[in-house]
């Protein structure tokens, strides 16, 4: 069993349990199943009896209410044995499945056939001897004969229920025995449960602790070990990886402890393709060997170029003084271009306040020029409106006119009686004649103050638009004004910003020449460690890395190049009276520089320093 897969094992006892409390819960059910059907059937049949011994009762009590009246002379119910409710059940099916259901019951239904034959037989002679006006006979028939019928049927009709009770009780015990058989299958199976549980522990357990303590070890470090448990099941497959693990870790600490040790001419293996460790050991070896051989290789350089920074770094700082001299110079000038740039700007600034008042003054004028030109429009308007009005008032003195005339015609006609009213009439007629002269003249006097109106409008309009072009003017000429006073500012502050760089590149250059002599000290120092580190790395073993004795020697024969910084001094090398007066001679032709030679400096590389 223990060599078995561990899926069969499974399938075995798992199976197995499961088949035994299937086959255990199947027969549980049937007999549960059987015993509730029978205990339906057989409280149905009670039943039936019990709703049959109420119908002969309330037979009975109806027959007994039909010979209390003397009127009836014919029984409104049913003689007919075979066609009552018992009878149909009795002589039917329902019989036959009760039978079937409960054989003692044949006995007693073949007892009840003759007495409720007899009860509704007894029915029928009551009827017939009412019918014969035999009352008295009717009702002893009824006490002697149906009464006792209807006892012996209501006997049997009971014994048949009891028959019934006494099966439901051993029907309803073979429940309850089912039922607990059940219970206790059920405990059984799950005691079988727990003890396939405890077995299949049993055989995993031993070898997944060895297991487990086999990976603790390993995790800890531990190659040295031996897996002990074997199997043909998947634990064993297990095992069998595991020991192949350790093996390998085995070989592998083997190998780090050669590499930890500096040989790196050992020979890493990669057990396969997917082994990751492997490969990342192979390549490690083949990084370290690389790498050593590049710093032997950077060390020696390192030798022979320190000589040459120790040379370079002299020439630096005797470039690096004169460069100091010249920037004090510079320095100077810029002061001097900075106080001037200033006072230009506070010039552009006063003359842009004062454009800016002249464009204020200008486009209020153009505003008042542009008010009296919409005066003068409605001055034009109300003379406009006031020539109307003349004209109305010389239409009113002509009409007034034509009346006074007919009024003077009328005054004629009517002889000495009119002679007042004529003379009212001429008065009309003579102011009439004034008003219409008087409107004549303010209307020639309005038409020419029109006139000039017209003319001072025109005047108006051309000198709004003087104005107006002179409000554009000042506003260009504001605007270049402030143009020119943000240039000033922005050179202004260019040549501060200026002075302060190349203050700072003086300071720069000062801790250029200090640096520079700390920089020659520090490279003979280095020269001498990276000797002494490639002494270090000789205890690497690497293939095809050899170094003869005068390899320390070899790097000061670099030193004979001329240093780099000499090529970048474009400054003349003249006597100290030339620059102490500030001039620049020619550079010689082997000290020009060229451009990518230069170091460029901009704003940026001022913001560093």
């Amino acid at each position: 069993m223990r060599n078995l897969r561990l899926t069969t094992q499974l399938v075995i006892l798992c199976g197995g349990l499961a088949i035994a409390l299937m086959a255990l819960s199947l027969y549980t059910q049937g007999e549960l199943r059987d015993a509730l059907g029978e205990a339906g059937r057989l409280a149905s049949l009670r039943e039936i009896f019990l709703e049959r011994q109420i119908d002969h009762l309330k037979w009975k009590g109806k027959l007994g209410s039909f010979l209390g009246d003397s009127s009836v002379v014919e029984l409104n119910l049913e003689k007919d044995p075979h066609k009552c409710g018992l009878g149909k059940w009795l002589y039917g099916e329902g019989r036959q499945n009760a039978e079937k259901v409960l054989p003692e019951l044949a006995e007693t239904f073949k007892a009840l056939e003759t007495p409720h034959a007899q009860l509704h037989a007894s029915a029928e002679e009551i009827e017939r001897r009412l019918k014969a006006g035999e009352r008295s006979r009717a009702a002893l028939e009824l006490s002697d004969s149906s009464e006792k019928r209807l006892e012996e049927v209501m006997r049997l009709l009971t014994e048949a229920r009891t028959t019934i009770s006494a099966r439901t009780k051993v029907v309803e015990a073979a429940s309850a025995a089912a039922s607990r058989l059940g219970v206790v299958l059920l405990i059984l199976g799950g005691l079988a449960s727990l003890g396939a549980a405890w077995l299949l522990s049993r055989w995993f357990t031993a070898p997944v602790n060895e297991l487990r303590r086999c990976a603790q070890e390993v995790a800890q470090g531990s190659t040295d070990l031996e897996v002990t448990y074997r199997s043909a099941n998947e634990f064993g497959e297990l095992a069998d990886a595991f020991r192949a693990l350790v093996s390998m870790f085995e070989t592998k600490s083997r190998e780090a402890q050669a590499i930890a040790k500096g040989d790196l001419t050992i020979e890493v293996s990669a057990a396969s393709s997917r082994d990751q460790l492997g490969t990342a050991f192979q390549k490690m070896v083949e990084e370290l060997q690389g790498l050593v051989r590049q710093i032997h290789q950077g060390f020696a350089q390192v030798a022979s170029g320190s000589h040459e920074i120790s040379d370079a770094s002299q020439s630096l700082s005797q470039g690096a003084t004169e460069q100091a001299s010249s920037l004090e110079e510079i320095s100077s000038s810029m002061t001097v271009i900075g106080a001037q740039a200033k006072t230009s700007a506070e010039n552009a600034g006063q003359a842009n306040r004062l454009v800016a008042t002249a464009r204020e003054a200008a486009e209020r004028g153009d505003r008042e020029m542009k008010a009296m030109v919409a005066a003068m429009n409605e001055i034009s308007g109300s003379s406009q409106q006031i020539g109307k009005i003349i004209k109305a008032i010389d239409d009113i003195a002509f009409q007034t006119n034509l009346l006074a005339l007919n009024a003077a015609v009328e005054a004629a006609r009517a002889g000495k009686h009119g002679k007042g009213f004529a003379v009212v009439a001429e008065e009309v007629r003579n102011l009439a004649g004034r008003s219409a002269k008087a409107a004549r003249e303010t209307a020639e006097l309005i038409e020419g103050s029109t006139k000039k109106v017209e003319n001072g409008l025109m005047v108006a309009r051309s000198t709004s638009e003087a104005f107006g072009q002179i409000v554009e003017n000042v506003v260009k000429t504001a605007d270049l004004v402030g143009e020119i006073a943000a240039a000033s500012s922005e050179q202004a502050q260019g040549i501060a910003q200026a002075s302060q760089g190349l203050s700072q590149i003086d300071q720069v250059t000062q801790r250029t020449t200090a640096s520079a002599e700390e920089t020659a000290s520090a490279s003979e120092e280095l020269a001498s460690n990276a000797s002494q580190a490639k002494q270090l790395l000789r205890r690497f073993k690497v293939p095809g890395l050899e170094e003869g004795p005068d390899d320390a020697a070899a790097p000061r024969k670099r030193a004979k190049a001329p240093p780099p910084m000499e090529r970048k001094l474009v400054r003349h090398q003249g006597n100290g009276a030339s620059r102490g007066n500030g001039a620049w001679g020619s550079p010689p032709a082997d000290q020009v520089a060229k451009p990518e030679d230069v170091i460029a400096l901009d704003d940026k590389d001022f913001g560093r320093y």
